[in-house]
């Protein structure tokens, strides 16, 4: 029997990226926990082909499907910020298109969020093995250890605090793209769409939600396994 989590896999595409899209879907489907809903921000796509793509991956995977389109060409941030907006579930959690998820990771970033109350969460990534050349061989079970410790929010503040002036990018083993947040955090924070941001915004983004909510434990947390294969 499969359940239900409130939160909803927010997900940017752009049309070349529609195959790798349903490998991902397909790490999702495989796993005893769906999301509330999957949203997808599909750029350079018109209403009637977005619906169209929309009715076939809803005959293919078990879960609620969604795709907000736009015609014109955007980017990452914009597609992100466009499926978060019509997101309906107590928490978000964005996903790339192009990698695989771990079976169980919805429902490990769920159980954290309930139980922690934190504002987000990031987690580490993997990179498939020499075997795993092709995508579509690739499984959606690898193994973690649960064991790991927790860092909260006043560490990965002080961290950014001390890297600010140096890059974006948090130096720890983390997917800044793969967040879960509370809902209401998009309230207040957006992903920047500006081009200077291009292959950054996601970092960026989880820099502003250290700066805006500040120096507190609950701010954000870092589940160091890697429940993404990144490629």
């Amino acid at each position: 029997m499969t359940n239900i989590l409130d939160i909803s896999i927010c997900i940017a595409c752009h049309p070349p990226y529609l195959k790798k899209l349903e490998y991902l879907l397909k790490s999702i489907n495989d796993s005893d926990y769906y999301p509330k809903e999957c949203i997808i921000g599909l750029s350079e796509t018109s209403i009637l082909n977005a619906r169209k793509i929309e009715n076939e991956l809803k005959k293919k995977f078990n879960f609620l499907i969604f795709i907000t389109n736009s015609n014109k060409k955007c980017n990452q941030a914009e597609n992100r910020n466009r499926a978060i907006t019509e997101a309906t579930s107590k928490y978000i959690t964005i996903c790339d298109s192009d990698d695989i998820v771990h079976k169980d990771r919805l429902k490990i970033i769920y159980d954290i969020m309930e139980k922690e109350n934190c504002i987000s969460l990031i987690h580490s990534f993997c990179k498939p093995n020499n075997k795993e050349i092709k995508r579509e061989n690739t499984k959606n079970y690898w193994n973690i250890d649960l064991n790991k410790k927790l860092i909260k929010g006043n560490i990965l503040y002080d961290l950014m605090k001390k890297t600010e002036k140096r890059h974006l990018h948090l130096p720890i083993l983390c997917h800044h793209a793969y967040i879960t947040f509370k809902k209401e955090l998009f309230n207040n924070i957006k992903q920047d769409i500006r081009k200077v941001m291009y292959r950054k915004e996601d970092s960026k983004f989880v820099r502003d939600i250290l700066k805006y909510y500040g120096n507190n434990e609950k701010t954000m947390m870092w589940y160091d396994i890697p429940l993404v294969k990144y490629y």
